[in-house]
């Protein structure tokens, strides 16, 4: 059934008992959307209190005159016209007008997934020696050992996007391949695989493997094998682990099981008449991590209970804050460390985050790049962000998280994200701008560390959830909207991890934790 639910508030203002009342003098409260979704929506709604707009995307094939709204919350007490539940055509971006003592028009947009291209990405037949897949032709062309029948074959392998594209026949159910075969996609696109034996007197590699390899490109055409392996492994000591051929009984000099050295390409050769050539490279890394993002290096400042620890050095370097820096100026004797290396400073394992209270306020265990200023728990400054130039695609890292229940029974719920900046002009004129956004945020109890891979998204997308969205109005991290060029080169970073993602307005389960073993930017 469908409901519109009013989130309850809680006023400091006279106590009223249903509806808003127009008393003199009228207070500002400010009326918004909080929720909004539509039946069959693809990914979360993007609601943007600055610009007063809900956006939410519907597959390709929808019809916008037609939809039926699931769920609505708005502000407490207040009225939204017309009502969401009655409206269904949403082909053009509709008005609501919330009204609170004010009236507030938000819009209402909808947009259609773009249609995805169809492409089929691999294809293998069991037992194969090589397949060549022609994205002009749309034709794979497939060759099997000399003698094998092409009327009994096996598909292993049929990946295609998007995955909801309906193919005929059934790759499952295709055996005979002594003609050529189509297969049709969605009754529009058509792809022909055609099948053949190897000549018997032709030679061929078609698989190849060193152990631990990253990965490996076999060149058909020109007889080369270009094999990756990780950064620091030494070349001079491998062992081949795949070295097939047709047919067996050709004579392979030198002997693959004898052949470790690969500081230099090594060359294969067939009966004294085919040569084929390994080249074998080390991973390169690209890009530069964040100093000091493994925790293993810590320094304490302060004196006696006034001390913190962050990871680092020296406060010279400007790269690692928390919140305890300002905790530490309170004129409380003591205050609780939130931030701590874990066993020891000595010998740090992991960062250890948790939430705690103190003078009756929740101080969030919080770890992150940038400055802070000012002194106490909530009169302070927040600076998000050091200087950074390179274009990761992902981040990973280990937590391990226990999170505590506070308020109404609400479980509390950590924040881990990366997130690049482009910032343009200085001073007061200073604009900050979204280049990326990584963002990992759970309420999952963890009972060992979790390795995470987070994906950075660049630009605009409708994976984002709300509350990873650029704020301008946003008092700990103001940024104008995304960079309009999505190639760009950044110029800041910001690394958070907070025990409790809701501890900027001090609200958190006392005692939730947080442990970080290392965070490593992936290029």
């Amino acid at each position: 059934m469908k409901k519109l639910y009013k989130l309850i508030v809680i006023s400091i203002l006279i106590a009223f008992s249903s509806c808003i009342k127009n008393d003199i003098p009228y207070p500002t409260v400010f009326g918004e959307f909080l929720h909004f979704t539509i039946e069959d929506q693809v990914g979360a709604t993007r609601i943007s209190t600055a610009e007063q707009t809900v956006t939410i995307r519907v597959p390709s094939n929808a019809d916008l005159t037609n939809l039926t709204v699931d769920s609505v919350v708005i502000t407490a007490d207040a009225m939204v016209s017309p009502d969401p539940l009655e409206v269904i055509d949403f082909s053009e971006k509709v008005i609501f007008t919330i009204k609170t003592y004010q009236e507030y028009d938000w819009e209402v947009i909808v947009e259609k997934e773009d249609e995805e291209e169809i492409s089929l990405s691999d294809f293998t037949i069991e037992g194969q020696v090589r397949a060549e897949i022609n994205q002009e032709n749309q034709t794979i062309d497939v060759i099997m050992p000399s003698g094998v029948s092409l009327e009994d074959l096996t598909i292993s392998v049929f990946d295609y996007n998007p995955i909801s594209a309906v193919v005929s026949p059934l790759p499952s159910e295709t055996h005979d391949f002594t003609n050529p075969v189509v297969f049709t996609f969605n009754d529009t696109l058509s792809w022909t695989v055609n099948v053949s034996n190897l000549e018997d007197d032709e030679i061929s590699l078609f698989d190849f493997k060193i152990e631990g390899q990253l990965s490996v490109d076999i060149n058909q055409e020109n007889q080369t094998i270009d094999v990756l392996i990780p950064a620091g492994v030494s070349l001079e000591n491998l062992t081949i682990s795949v070295f097939n051929y047709e047919p067996i009984s050709t004579v392979v000099s030198p002997l693959p099981s004898e052949t470790h050295d690969f500081t230099n390409p090594v060359v294969f050769t067939f009966n004294d008449t085919l040569s084929w050539t390994v080249n074998v490279d080390q991973e390169v890394i690209e890009g530069d991590q964040v100093p000091y993002s493994n925790f293993q290096t810590w320094f304490q400042t302060g004196s006696g209970d006034r001390s913190f620890y962050l990871p680092g050095q020296s406060l010279d370097e400007n790269i690692w804050r928390s919140g305890d820096k300002a905790a530490a100026d309170l004129w409380i004797k003591t205050y609780p460390k939130t931030v701590t290396p874990y066993p020891s400073i000595d010998t740090p394992e992991y960062a250890l985050l948790e939430t705690k209270s103190t003078a009756g306020v929740i101080a969030a265990g919080s770890l992150f790049t940038g400055d802070i200023k000012g002194s106490g728990i909530s009169n302070v400054t927040t600076d998000f962000g050091i200087p950074f130039t390179d274009r990761p695609k992902s981040f990973t890292t280990e937590i391990e998280y226990n999170p505590e229940v506070y308020g109404d029974n609400i479980v509390d719920k950590c924040d881990v994200y990366v997130i690049l900046q482009v910032r343009e002009g200085s001073g007061s004129d200073e604009k900050r701008y979204r280049l990326a956004t990584g963002w990992f945020r759970t309420d999952e109890n963890m009972d060992s560390f979790k390795l995470l891979d987070i994906p950075m998204v660049y630009g605009d997308d409708a994976s984002l959830e709300s509350y990873m969205l650029p704020n301008a109005s946003s008092k700990e991290m103001p940024e104008e909207g995304f960079y309009d060029n999505l190639e760009a080169q950044p110029t800041h970073i910001i690394m958070v991890f907070a025990s409790s993602a809701d501890g900027a307005n001090f609200n958190g389960g006392v005692g939730s934790k947080l442990k970080v073993k290392n965070i490593e930017l992936k290029y």
